[in-house]
């Protein structure tokens, strides 16, 4: 079947934010019709997509449906609208789940044993990560299997992930749609709908020290966390005309890159910030404004960034910090009771300490 991008219609569920988000817009970009399946209390986020794909002049392709992918009614409910909506649908990309960030820590801290999970967080997960994309295959597969052509897609994540220490529900959840995925495939095998997984790349690392290229961590605090050195014969060897400059740069052979990160247990190199940026709160913990300006990501204003309070007004010293928020307001936009509101929401998902 060869259709051109502008006569196909998908629905991408959790798709108000983050890589659905961005799924959304690139398939609209491409021509695609979107049918987004998100929460109803996700209306903040799909206005600032809406707001996003106007900036864009996306938005006439983009349709919000509001979707719990736990309840079956509303799987078949969400099918039944994209149809009314674009007058048919061809695929759909399972992307909505519940991440480790709602379970415990990700990166940095311990994580809960397996038997330390509340039963409800257990069936939440198994309910959002594997019932839903279920439900939503099964309400779409006999329109697929009946127009000859369609797309199911669903997001998963690595093996390694998956079998993850204190990666429990999230890691076993995605195991079992990745099965899933072999499974409806086989069963959809000359149909002409295809199932097929997608696993994004980590965003978590860099990758892998390149051969050549020689990467330690130095002064490791207790969670592994410290400055990053490289050396190899890519590496520079200095400054030019700079020597006290390069003595500060180049210690006993490794260039001290001024990042703070850490080894994973499968050696991918995990960046945390700026050495020169690390925060030391009133509760001597460390915090990297990078990592907390990420839980801003998608804010609707010009611009925004994370700073230390006492650094700027007057001590100009990063120990014993509060965190400050300063947001550049786009043109004659106002400050909004909604969009301190939206502000409010996305601190509140923070750890506490930040």
């Amino acid at each position: 079947m060869g259709v051109a991008p502008s006569d196909l219609a998908v629905i991408v569920t959790g798709g108000a934010r983050g890589l659905g988000r961005a799924m959304t817009l690139g398939l609209a970009k491409a021509g695609v019709r979107v049918a987004v399946a998100d929460l109803p209390t996700s209306q903040t986020a799909v206005r600032e997509l809406i707001d996003l794909a106007r900036a864009q002049q996306l938005q006439e392709r983009i349709h919000p449906i509001d979707c719990d992918v736990t309840r079956c009614e509303e799987c078949s409910a969400a099918v039944a609208t994209a149809v009314e909506r674009f007058g048919a649908v061809h695929g759909l990309v399972n992307n909505a789940g519940v991440g480790m960030q709602h379970i415990g820590n990700v990166l940095v801290g311990a994580r809960k044993k397996f038997y330390e999970v509340d039963a409800d967080t257990w069936r939440n997960a198994i309910d959002v990560n594997f019932n839903g994309p279920f439900m939503l295959a099964k309400a779409i597969a006999p329109t697929l299997v009946a127009q000859g052509w369609g797309r199911i897609v669903n997001i998963e994540t690595s093996s390694y992930t998956m079998m993850m220490e204190g990666f429990s529900p999230y890691g076993p959840s995605k195991a079992a749609l990745e099965a899933a995925t072999v499974v409806w495939a086989k069963d959809l095998a000359g149909t002409g709908v295809t199932v097929n997984d997608l696993k994004p790349f980590r965003a978590d690392t860099v990758g892998k020290p390149l051969p050549g290229i020689e990467v330690r961590i130095t002064n490791p605090d207790a969670d592994g966390i410290g400055e990053v050195a490289v050396r190899g014969r890519t590496v520079m060897a200095g400054y030019l005309h700079e020597p006290e400059l390069t003595a500060e740069t180049i210690v006993d052979g490794w260039l001290m890159t001024g990042d703070m990160g850490r080894f994973d247990a499968m050696g991918h190199l995990q960046l945390f910030g700026r050495r020169k940026n690390m925060i030391v709160t009133e509760e001597g913990k460390n915090v990297y404004a990078e990592d907390v300006e990420a839980a801003f990501q998608g804010l609707p204003v010009k611009e925004f960034c994370v700073f230390a309070a006492n650094y700027i007004w007057p001590s100009r010293s990063m120990v014993g910090e509060k965190l400050v928020l300063v947001a550049h307001l786009d043109g004659e936009q106002k400050l909004t009771d909604e969009l301190c509101a939206n502000i409010s929401a996305r601190n509140n998902k923070l750890m506490n300490y930040k």
